[in-house]
């Protein structure tokens, strides 16, 4: 339970600069039997324990949040735990009051943490099918150049070394709401940026913030994270390049060196 606590409580930064320590929830703690029943839908049984945080509700803010948030969750399941990002399915009323939720800010996602089950039941299958959790876009939905006839075309990974073949499987891996995976790389001139595929009905589904700002922050973790284990030599810059033709809301880029 220490090395449990101590993984959630760290304080955590994301690459906009804001920072996020989240808390562990126990859902039956005799201290929280008066802020109501804990509900996730049906989504999770059986798990009592929980962690999370909140964040002002702007892009960059919920970016960040998602970032630390997937660094925790990844870090809990090196344990051997169970985890599960619950971001539009738990009732949020427990959990505001559980975590003294301040003033014009939000909670983007929490999960459980806990032991997984051998099989899946049901309503999981059913969660999976339906958001398509097993699927992922190919390279060619992903990856791109840019090329001089200020047009996009599909990145050839065929001539990608293999640091950079890992960076993007990584993020083809890496998880999202409704497995929509809205990011996208454009990859040349020594730089790799990221953008993000802005869906505006799903978005505007949560009201208080734009939850895809979630996978940003998700896909700018795994894209750092794999480059420095493989030792891919690069720094972050915020710097939109201007593209032209480009329907994708800018992100974040790594300049490569």
């Amino acid at each position: 339970m220490d090395k449990i606590s101590a993984i959630v409580s760290k304080e955590r930064k994301g690459p906009f600069g804001s920072s996020h320590t989240l808390s562990l929830i126990d859902t039956k703690d005799k201290n929280l039997e008066e802020l109501g029943k804990m509900t996730s839908y049906g989504v999770i049984k059986g798990a009592s324990l929980y962690f999370g945080g909140y964040s002002a509700p702007d892009d960059e803010s919920i970016i960040d949040y998602g970032y630390c948030f997937q660094e925790a969750l990844l870090e809990l399941t090196a344990l051997k735990l169970g985890t599960c990002w619950l971001g539009g399915t738990f009732g949020r009323g427990f959990f505001a009051k559980a975590l003294s939720l301040p003033e014009e800010r939000v909670i983007p996602a929490i999960s459980p943490i806990g032991f997984s089950l051998d099989k899946r039941v049901f309503a999981d299958k059913l969660v999976r099918f339906l958001a398509k959790s097993s699927k992922r876009k190919s390279p060619d939905q992903l990856f791109f150049s840019h090329s001089t006839a200020e047009r996009l075309t599909s990145f050839n990974t065929d001539k990608a070394g293999d640091q950079l073949i890992t960076v993007l499987n990584a993020l083809r891996s890496a998880p999202s709401a409704s497995n929509k995976q809205p990011w996208r790389l454009i990859i040349g001139n020594g730089f790799m940026h990221l953008y993000w595929d802005f869906d505006t009905k799903y978005n505007g589904a949560m009201k208080s913030f734009n939850i895809q700002a979630l996978d940003m922050g998700i896909a700018l973790f795994h894209i750092i994270k794999s480059a420095e284990e493989v030792k891919l030599n690069k720094s972050l810059t915020f710097s939109d390049p201007l593209l032209n033709n480009v329907p994708w809301k800018y992100v974040a880029g790594l300049k490569l060196s």
